[in-house]
């Protein structure tokens, strides 16, 4: 059964569900759309989410299963784990770590007894419907891009781009 989560920080609302342990939808609450709208980044509606591997050699989506959540706080930071349990007692976990004000979210995942049965490559699938949040589309496209973080060294898909871009880290 599907149980939501929602955290609400100085500057972020977000909504996490258990099924996936994935953001389900994240709005910048100082922030405002052209047309004077909440700014919403993640919403159901738009955005879809797939994070492919494969599990003794079967193809397996990680955000298709449901986690049991733990939440705590650490200072001014709340901690969300999403761990399933796999097979011989093996688990899986994400760690999710949302300071108290910002706009960043740190994302971690683990595992504990898949060394032998889960690939080393993980794939996520991110499909989005960008919802129009500048004047026009075309300004809407040119100040688009995504950051991201991978072992200490933060690196991004290109603004300006109309080509589909796939990175491999």
């Amino acid at each position: 059964e599907e149980k939501l989560t929602w955290i609400e920080t100085a500057d972020l609302k977000i909504n996490f569900s258990n099924k996936g342990g994935v953001i389900q939808y994240l709005e910048l609450k100082k922030y405002k759309t052209y047309t004077g709208k909440p700014l919403i980044l993640i919403e159901p509606a738009s955005n879809s989410f797939r994070l492919q591997t494969k599990l003794k050699g079967e193809e397996l989506d990680l955000y298709s299963l449901y986690y049991a959540i733990d939440t705590h706080r650490s200072g001014d930071t709340t901690i969300l784990n999403y761990k399933v349990q796999l097979s011989n007692g093996a688990e899986l976990t994400q760690t999710y770590k949302i300071p108290e004000s910002g706009y960043e979210i740190g994302y971690s995942i683990s595992s504990r007894g898949l060394d032998k049965e889960l690939a080393d490559q993980l794939t996520l699938h991110w499909g989005n419907s960008l919802r129009l949040v500048e004047k026009d589309i075309a300004d809407n496209r040119n100040n688009t891009t995504i950051n991201y973080n991978v072992n200490g060294t933060v690196d991004w898909l290109a603004e300006r781009s109309t080509d589909i871009e796939k990175e491999v880290i």
